[in-house]
């Protein structure tokens, strides 16, 4: 009995011993092994998730090279040109006069309105009158709202025009519109 203690103490032992030396191959290799390679696969997802974005910044920086400059000044001339309040407002109403005089029209009144934020981007405003025929009119109003220039019609009041004497005119029309323009980005 007592050798049959004593070998199931060495089993045990032998058990033991290699149970701690496999715990310790663990903890010293194994281990720091799995860490080493979770830290280089997140890594790995870091670079290719780097890699993806230059690859995108090259592609647009070819396709924004491949563009025409005078697309990219046409696209320019779309917003109100001039450094100041009085030059921005000057450009806005002379292209408002360039749409009405396309069709023929004169404007009868036109009064600058208070600029406007909209977006963190400035808007110069103002508010003109005209009248004329419904085609023309309509023609105005279609070139000032989808024309090359961004302007947007925010209020518009039409009407019935009158002749001198008071009546009414066959097929004429009154307008008055509160118009805004984008002003450009400012260079930094």
């Amino acid at each position: 009995m007592a050798a049959s203690v004593k070998t199931w103490c060495r089993f045990i032992a032998f058990i033991a011993a290699n149970g701690l030396a496999l715990f310790c191959v663990y903890l010293l290799v194994i281990e720091p092994s799995l860490g080493l390679l979770t830290r280089q696969q997140g890594e790995i997802e870091q670079r290719t998730r780097t890699l993806e974005q230059v690859r995108s910044v090259i592609a647009r920086n070819r396709m924004i090279a491949s563009i025409d400059p005078g697309q990219i000044e046409a696209a320019a001339q779309r917003f109100l040109q001039g450094d100041s309040e009085s030059l921005l407002s000057a450009d806005l109403l002379k292209r408002l006069r360039q749409a009405a005089d396309e069709q023929g029209m004169a404007l009868n009144s036109v009064a600058l309105l208070p600029p406007r934020e909209w977006f963190d981007r400035r808007l110069v405003g103002a508010r003109i009158e005209f009248s004329g025929s419904t085609k023309n009119v309509v023609n105005v109003l279609s070139s000032i709202e989808h024309g090359s220039s961004l302007f947007f019609i925010n209020n518009a009041k039409l009407s019935q025009a009158r002749s001198p004497d008071g009546a009414a005119a066959d097929d004429a029309v009154s307008a008055v519109i509160e118009v805004y323009g984008v002003t450009r980005w400012p260079e930094s």
